[in-house]
């Protein structure tokens, strides 16, 4: 368990050694990049407790890059992968599992310039579980980007390809994942000296279930921030889509 406490731990110390200023700016296309947000929660809170959970109280860790094979001066083609993942390090009676790692791999290609540019792609996101556990779902997207020195806008809106995949419990059927996640998000993020202000949402407006995600980071030195995040509503977890949810927790933060 130290170990990999300490693994997961250098792991993001030394890709912060490679991070640049933090700036809504200049976008620089790397062969291999950031993508999402990068980032390790010590301590995330989640009330009520999510599936499989004993503890209320977890380590949360999510890494995100992208690679860049083909790019022109105004497109590009990425491939993307992102894994956030739920550790029950607070329960050494059962171990400290995980009680859940999502998956999720894109494909895009990316139109535009520095400020104002576009993503079409596609999308997968699992939990890599077998049934009952099972929940994974295919989706095609449009997403775009509006960025400043010091202020960021991203909207995505998406179809949904596959069915999504349930267990034979009936407690879980109350509803597909649309219901929860619905079609579209917006992300936002402002710049203020060293603080970085961030709200990310998303509402189904057709059964009424959201989700909202504020952010409260600091900048440390050299693109690495820490901070305080809350979070309340429908899908932070694909196994527990279906449960609202409320957290808050602090961490640390890179390419937030």
């Amino acid at each position: 368990m130290r170990y990999f406490w300490l693994c997961v731990t250098s792991f993001f110390l030394l890709l912060s050694l490679n991070a640049k200023e933090f700036s809504f700016g200049k976008l620089k296309v790397l062969n291999l990049a950031f993508h999402k947000e990068n980032y390790f929660s010590p301590f995330s809170r989640t009330l009520p407790n999510a599936r499989e959970a004993a503890q209320t109280n977890e380590f949360k860790y999510q890494f995100s890059f992208k690679v860049t094979p083909f790019k022109t001066a105004h497109s590009g083609l990425s491939f993307a992968y992102t894994q956030k993942a739920f550790w029950q390090i607070f329960d050494p009676s059962k171990s400290s599992p995980f009680r859940e790692i999502n998956h999720n791999p894109e494909v895009f290609w990316r139109m535009g310039g520095d400020n104002l540019f576009g993503d079409i792609g596609f999308e997968h996101e699992s939990n890599g579980e077998e049934d009952p556990k099972s929940r994974s779902w295919d989706r095609i997207y449009l997403r775009l980007t509006f960025k400043t020195k010091n202020f960021r806008m991203i909207y995505k809106r998406w179809h949904i390809l596959t069915g999504e995949v349930h267990g034979p419990l009936a407690e879980e059927r109350d509803g597909p994942m649309r219901k929860y996640y619905g079609h579209q998000d917006l992300d936002l993020a402002l710049k203020v000296g060293p603080l970085v202000l961030k709200a990310y949402g998303r509402y189904a407006f057709k059964d009424s279930k959201g989700y909202i995600e504020t952010k409260a980071l600091l900048l440390l030195g050299k693109g690495f921030f820490t901070g305080l995040s809350y979070s309340r509503g429908y899908g932070d977890s694909l196994r527990s889509y279906n449960i609202n949810h409320e957290s808050y927790g602090f961490g640390f933060f890179i390419n937030p």
